[in-house]
């Protein structure tokens, strides 16, 4: 399982960037198959589809339009449309992953003295690319 995570990035929706990103992670992983019968004498599989899962925090600012695009479509009955996720891994460089997000929660938390901040756990859909140039 590779796990990039990063210093810089973005996501757009619609061509907006979401406002305020503090921190990414993307976990890309290729889940195992069991093979295995009984009377086998040693463990048999496949590798699954590569996907993904992460998350995006942000500091909450909901006048911002892709911050409220992301919460409104978690409250929403509607077939969400992939939204378009860029993580830049190195500031010296354009080392950066890319991929089609579904945010499957929104989570909205406040400490005594910090900003009040929005944690989206996202699956990957569709193809996760690497560009390491």
């Amino acid at each position: 399982m590779a796990k990039y995570r990063g210093v810089k990035g973005s996501v757009t929706i619609g061509g907006n960037s979401v406002a305020n990103v503090s921190a990414w992670d993307l976990t890309v992983s290729r889940p195992y198959i069991e093979g295995t019968s009984m009377g086998d004498a040693a463990k048999t599989g496949d590798l699954d589809y590569p996907g993904g899962r992460g998350n995006i925090t942000a500091r909450l600012d909901y006048a911002d339009l892709a911050q409220k695009a992301l919460i409104d479509m978690l409250v929403s009955n509607d077939d969400p449309t992939p939204l378009a996720f860029v993580g830049t891994v190195s500031s010296t460089g354009p080392k950066q992953v890319s991929c089609n997000i579904l945010p499957t929660s929104a989570s909205i938390g406040a400490r005594v003295g910090n900003h009040v901040e929005v944690s989206f756990p996202f699956e990957t859909d569709g193809a996760v690319t690497v560009s390491w140039i």
